[in-house]
């Protein structure tokens, strides 16, 4: 979005928000603030998603310690996208889900659980392919539980694509080692 169009939305949210107070209200509010640079009201609306989100999680500070945070743009960028896709998830809105793990897996691409997230959203869509792919990512970023979970689901993709998703996700993980130590922006999973 645009700069005005950013401002435009913001307005539009905010008179919605003193009528209604919701979830996904509190993350739309908080994705215009980000994008107008506003980090500390986007912070601010984020939170406040993000604990009714997080009350409804059973491994609610599992989650909590594996989201991207809060500390610049793109982290904050992506855990809002995230906690938008996993409201939707919620609702079994699969394709909608997806679209907003694809965004914050673009800003945060060595994040598992976010990988795991999209991997399953995109196995209930019946594109197995990606889903090995983004199960691979997992996998090879995650721990415990998120690492465990995802190596096992990989057998279960067909074709030799278990194998070719840990070749992709090994080779990602070694060419971000060697360029950077930041994610690239422009990184796309799918």
């Amino acid at each position: 979005m645009a700069q005005g169009r950013n401002h435009k939305a913001l307005v539009y949210f905010s008179q919605a928000y003193r009528v209604t107070r919701s979830m996904k209200l509190d993350l739309n509010i908080a994705l215009a603030h980000c994008r107008l640079g506003d980090l500390d009201k986007a912070r601010l609306f984020y939170a406040r998603a993000k604990n009714a989100l997080l009350d409804a999680e059973p491994q609610k500070e599992f989650c909590r310690k594996s989201l991207p945070g809060t500390a610049n743009r793109d982290a904050l960028e992506s855990s809002i996208f995230f906690a938008r896709g996993a409201g939707k998830d919620a609702t079994r809105r699969d394709s909608e889900a997806l679209s907003d793990y694809q965004a914050a897996l673009r800003l945060s691409p060595r994040n598992a659980l976010i990988a795991s997230q999209m991997a399953g959203t995109l196995r209930n869509l019946d594109r197995d392919p990606e889903a090995a792919r983004a199960f691979a990512i997992a996998a090879t970023y995650g721990t415990g539980e998120i690492a465990k979970e995802a190596t096992y689901q990989l057998p279960l993709r067909p074709n030799g694509e278990r194998e070719q998703a840990l070749a992709e996700a090994a080779k990602l993980k070694c060419r971000q080692a060697v360029t950077t130590d930041k994610p690239q922006r422009a990184f796309k999973v799918l």
